[in-house]
């Protein structure tokens, strides 16, 4: 019979106890490296829940009431009568204001922090009052009472000049410049967007622009002071926004925060008293890998 020596000992140890230890040495590396895997992963998800938690308290919660910003908010919001179980789709309900109605809706992070006017881009999301919803109270602002949030979208930043024409399209001459470009605007890009909603944006294009009932047309451009932004809604081809063609330039001092990500759906309720009332919906809840910046 074949046999081996240990030269650690100068032992002579049969075959089976050699396959033994190998096999035992196998499982102990397993175990290691099992346990070092499976801690990193521990690691990176208490370090990412850690970050939202961190976000909870940095950021504040609002829910996206209305269809203004359809189809990037709101894009499954569902309403519910009372006593029905059956869902409707809302994105044509406009806002959320039937007492008689439950409504499911978008329910999200914004940054209120000071200095958050400084991250405003073109396309930023905000959550924002109108300049008329507001009052002076000494040196600050405040909305009026009953004053309530909108949520619509950056297209133009202080010191530009901003029009659109009948068919839509955006045009914009920033500060400095002498000419006004063409500005694409990618949130109107179909391509990853379910059949319901292509069709929607199709039959919308062919529909005549509301927007060419307001003011700041080619020969009218709206023109920006220092602290004004141009707001829209994303759904404003089809009349389902209140926005700045209509009401003007929105004044830094009226935005309340930037949209930073959606992490579920709330429940939202108007009670009888004529209060909004909403709830999270925590079986909606994304993870945190699962969150997507606006």
């Amino acid at each position: 019979m074949a046999e081996f020596v240990d030269v650690n000992k100068g032992d002579i140890l049969p075959p089976l106890n050699q396959k033994r230890q190998k096999k035992h040495s196998f499982r102990k590396f397993s175990r290691l490296f099992l346990q070092i895997f499976f801690g990193l992963i521990l690691a990176v998800v208490f370090a990412v829940s850690g970050q939202t938690l961190y976000d909870f308290n940095r950021y504040r919660a609002f829910y996206v009431n209305g269809e203004s910003m359809y189809p990037t908010l709101n894009k499954n919001a569902e309403a519910y009568a009372k006593g029905n179980k059956v869902a409707t789709k809302t994105y044509l309900l406009g806002d959320f204001s039937s007492p008689n109605h439950q409504y499911l809706c978008d329910y999200g992070l914004m940054d209120e922090k000071e200095g958050f006017l400084s991250s405003l881009q073109r396309f930023s999301i905000v959550v924002t009052y109108f300049d008329q919803d507001m009052k002076k109270n000494g040196d600050v602002y405040l909305p009026k009472s009953g004053s309530e949030l909108k949520i619509k979208r950056v297209l133009a930043l202080p010191g530009e000049e901003i029009y659109f024409d009948n068919g839509g399209e955006l045009y914009i001459k920033r500060e400095g410049e002498s000419v006004f470009q063409l500005i694409e605007q990618p949130f109107f890009n179909v391509d990853p967007w379910n059949e319901e909603s292509k069709d929607f944006l199709l039959t919308v294009k062919k529909e005549t622009n509301l927007a060419s009932k307001y003011a700041y047309d080619e020969e009218h451009p709206c023109r920006l002071g220092d602290e004004e932004y141009f707001l829209v809604g994303d759904n404003r081809l089809r009349g389902c926004s209140n926005d700045s063609r209509a009401i003007g330039p929105v004044s830094s001092y009226s935005i309340v925060g930037r949209v930073v990500t959606i992490i579920g759906k709330c429940w939202y309720q108007i009670d009888q008293n004529g209060k909004g009332q909403e709830t999270i919906d925590f079986k909606s809840l994304i993870m945190p890998w699962g969150l997507e910046l606006l």
